[in-house]
């Protein structure tokens, strides 16, 4: 679930719904530690980096911000192209002033897994 559904669901399934993913985008684990002490999901430390872990159709599952960042971008083309009838959308990605360049270019990885055509 993304968006509104996921954030009515948070309620009564707080440990798999995952938020602010833009505080976790190409940070290192110990840049986020304050953050993931506080937060109602999990995450882990691999490779330096955080990891979320859902229970996903029963299974343990781990995403990196970069593919949950994919999986949203996706929802949104989605539902564009359901809403428009149109399949090739122009699409104007804006990161925040205060992102680093490492996290522009996650965001810039999402948005192209996600099949949205970035310059």
């Amino acid at each position: 679930l993304v968006g509104l559904a996921a954030k009515q669901g948070m309620s009564r399934n707080a440990s798999n719904t995952i938020s602010n993913i833009n505080q976790f985008l190409g940070k290192k684990f110990s840049d986020v530690k304050n953050v993931v002490e506080k937060s109602p999901f999990k995450v882990k430390e691999k490779d330096g980096l955080p990891i979320f872990v859902v229970d996903w159709a029963g299974k343990l599952k781990s995403f990196s911000p970069t593919q949950l960042a994919t999986f949203l971008f996706s929802d949104l083309k989605d539902t564009a192209v359901s809403a428009s009838g149109e399949t090739e959308l122009p699409v104007v990605l804006a990161a925040p002033y205060s992102f680093s360049e490492e996290q522009k270019t996650n965001l810039r990885q999402a948005a192209a897994s996600a099949r949205f055509k970035t310059q």
